[in-house]
């Protein structure tokens, strides 16, 4: 347990390092992308984009399920068996990415032609752009099993590396756009596409050399392979409702409002997964243990691997979010200069959505674990799906856009209690211990920011000076909440005895 306790630790802090860079680089890219492209294309894009993700939902779902499969196999130490669910996953997202070209060329170009608000003149450059989003989705399926052989192993230092050169060359390319009088919506959408293929063969290099089931065969289990596809079939329903009412929310905002409107959501898109990986990134080191440790029948370690994690997660999220939260508008000022209308408060809403899901993710994955998913995602499916109707009966009300962001929230909390009810049904999981160190510490902290929150506003932030020093003022707020509100005694007296550890050995 040590040993795995170290890895996940090390692992995490290379996921930080990630981050940081990834970060950084993908803000700023966000900031030239919006101003290259301008308000109307850059909306235009994320409309593509998501009608994409909508068809790519079973791909999604099948990631999942080799992801889950391989890490089973690996904590049980079978190669073999792992060698095939390996072979089975290949030739399941091949024919998978074949299907989404189908549907795409169909459906899909059908919904982009015919229902998409889109500006005079500009169809044919949405529909290149479509095309070319289509091709890096299908290059994105087709590369899932060997991204999840480095996630399985736990080489988290090679994904981390991977991540930041895609990040740079994603930065590398907005400085290209409108080279050679090419329509800049259809140039970057084939540059990303250029991206996506060449990270592909990088990611397939380094698994061949690596990891010995990435040896393609035709050889598999059929069982194995029937397994995978039940999973995978069941897993759809509440994957394809999670991506249905993201997307479809982008689209009600697009017909209710406008492009303009759809790029303040896909501002805060980007702003939401940049803050959610900071409470991901030690759920992704975490995800392999809690895979193996089910594999290996270890419930107990089981379940302390998802209370650890929720807590955790929540506390790396909590030092982020509280300050953004209170510097909404410089920081979209700051990063963006022009900044679409509603951005601010789409950005305030999402950070509490961001906090909920962050609680979800340790859930997700031991019940992924688990296996046993079939009356758990018709449940979800239902719940999730229920936001847009009932966002289009407010919009239609002539609610304002930001209310799709308030229902979010509230089915949000709902599905959180229906995954919670489910891991007691699986694994008798501790209601009363969860709402103990993980509820209550939480809510503790979001009560005493309110106080907190009213004090910072009455500080001055007219200059960038009075803008850093409201930054740092809340951040030391925010780890002080968590130090002396969130950490229980034994996890104080931890942190003391490391940090006297390293103060004596810089004395010596």
């Amino acid at each position: 347990m040590q040993n795995n306790n170290n890895r996940i630790a090390k692992n995490t802090f290379y996921l930080y390092i990630r981050l940081v860079v990834t970060t950084i680089i993908g803000l700023y890219t966000s900031r030239v992308v919006l101003k290259v492209l301008g308000i109307d294309d850059f909306g235009l894009y994320n409309v593509v984009g998501g009608v994409i993700s909508m068809l790519a939902a079973l791909g999604s779902t099948m990631s999942i399920a080799s992801f889950r499969f391989m890490s089973i196999e690996l904590g049980r130490n079978n190669i073999e068996e792992l060698k095939q669910v390996f072979n089975s996953s290949i030739i399941i997202h091949f024919f998978l990415a074949i299907i989404l070209l189908i549907l795409a060329e169909t459906l899909g170009l059908w919904f982009i032609a015919n229902k998409i608000v889109v500006p005079e003149g500009r169809l044919t450059s949405v529909l290149w752009a479509y095309q070319f989003s289509i091709l890096t989705c299908i290059v994105m399926i087709i590369s899932a099993p060997y991204n999840n052989c480095l996630l399985v192993h736990e080489k988290m230092n090679a994904y981390a590396l991977f991540s930041m050169l895609e990040a740079i060359l994603k930065l590398i390319i907005v400085f290209l756009l409108g080279i050679g009088g090419i329509d800049k919506l259809i140039e970057y959408s084939f540059l990303i596409f250029c991206v996506q293929l060449f990270m592909r063969v990088l990611y397939g290099f380094y698994c061949s050399k690596n990891f010995i089931e990435t040896k393609f065969s035709w050889q598999y289990n059929q069982l194995q392979l029937k397994k995978m596809l039940s999973f995978t079939g069941w897993n759809f329903i509440s994957i394809l409702a999670n991506i249905g009412y993201t997307e479809g929310l982008n689209i009600l905002l697009n017909i209710f409002f406008g492009p303009a409107v759809n790029a303040a959501r896909a501002i805060t898109v980007q702003v939401e997964s940049k803050i959610a990986l900071f409470g991901r990134n030690i759920q992704e080191a975490i995800n392999p243990q809690i895979m193996k440790s089910y594999g290996a029948n270890n419930l107990k370690y089981m379940n302390q691997l998802i209370t650890n994690s929720s807590r955790y997660s929540f506390f790396l999220l909590y030092v982020i979010a509280f300050p953004l939260f209170i510097l909404t508008d410089k920081i979209l000022f700051y990063w963006l200069e022009t900044v679409p209308e509603h951005t601010t408060i789409f950005v305030r809403l999402i950070i509490f959505a961001v906090i909920i899901n962050a609680l979800q993710n340790p859930l997700i994955t031991a019940t992924n674990a688990i296996g046993k998913i079939k009356i758990y995602n018709i449940v979800l499916g239902l719940t999730l799906i229920g936001i847009i109707p009932i966002a289009y009966i407010c919009l239609k009300l002539g609610a304002k856009a930001y209310i799709v962001f308030i229902i979010q929230i509230i089915f949000m909390i709902i599905t959180l209690i229906i995954r919670v009810y489910f891991m007691v049904y699986l694994i008798n999981f501790s209601v009363k211990l969860y709402i103990k160190q993980v509820l209550l510490s939480i809510f503790s902290i979001l009560i005493i920011s309110i106080p907190m929150y009213i004090f910072l506003e009455l500080l001055p932030q007219e200059s960038f000076i009075d803008f850093f020093i409201k930054g740092i003022f809340s951040f030391l707020l925010a780890i002080l909440s968590i130090y002396f509100i969130g950490l229980n005694n034994d996890e104080r007296i931890f942190i003391k005895s490391k940090i006297t550890r390293k103060s004596n050995e810089r004395t010596h």
